[in-house]
């Protein structure tokens, strides 16, 4: 059985994670234990372990270390990971030292964001409650959002993926594919433009696609940030 576990707390920390921060001579090394382990995680106090530094044990999941890695300091892997920073004569240094290389991180726990913040999306606009347009007479409809990301988070831009749900309550949501071909849980008698950017513009030539309901998903490729709007209720006149 692993020592160690892949959800961001102390119980799932490795234990001998305490000998690595403390030097062997040190007089505050302490023995692998619960207590003392959590102690280590996420310490943000200065000079516990060693004096001019600051030494914590932190779980990095993919998104955190992408954002480290538009700050310049990325941890080498995913996974438990010891950060030390230094202070006084050492400021501005900063290392990390990879302990447990993980390939998938379970869950993020945020009491660490002052110190691996996460690249979050926030939707800024939503799309409109509901979009009345009548099928005869070739007019369109618009559901648009905006969107950003942390400052800084990440270089790559944002990606958008409009879904639609034949039922207004319901949980099947469906990509929407551009133009008016048929896909399963999409009507094909609208014309619909921009599936993949931030304005969806629709066209309807009948009226089956009344009380359809549709979202944006914006997401980033970069750091793993992903985003839901509001949904935008479709009325369909004669």
């Amino acid at each position: 059985m692993s020592s160690w576990g892949n959800n961001d707390n102390s119980a799932n920390a490795p234990y001998w994670a305490v000998n690595s921060a403390i030097a062997p001579n040190n007089p505050n090394r302490a023995a692998p234990t619960a207590a003392n382990v959590a102690l280590l995680y996420a310490n943000t106090t200065a000079d516990v372990y060693t004096v001019g530094e600051t030494i914590g044990l932190f779980m990095v999941d993919q998104n955190e270390q992408d954002v480290q890695e538009t700050l310049g300091t990325p941890p080498a892997h995913k996974g438990w990971n010891l950060k030390t920073t230094g202070s006084g004569g050492r400021a501005g240094r900063v290392t990390w030292e990879t302990l447990v290389a993980l390939s998938t991180v379970a869950s993020d726990n945020s009491s660490d964001d002052t110190v691996l913040p996460d690249a979050i999306i926030t939707i800024t606009s939503q799309p409109a409650t509901a979009q009345t347009v009548s099928f005869s007479s070739a007019n369109t409809v618009t559901f648009a959002v905006a969107a950003a990301i942390t400052s800084g988070a990440t270089d790559a831009p944002l990606s958008y993926q409009w879904q639609v749900n034949a039922n207004f309550n319901g949980s099947t949501w469906v990509n929407i594919t551009p133009g008016t071909g048929v896909t399963t849980g999409q009507p094909g008698d609208v014309t619909k433009t921009g599936a993949n950017t931030a304005s969806l513009v629709l066209d309807p030539t009948a009226n089956t696609a009344n009380n359809y309901v549709f979202r944006c998903v914006v997401s980033n490729s970069d750091a793993g940030a992903i985003a839901y709007s509001a949904n935008g209720r479709l009325l369909i006149t004669a």
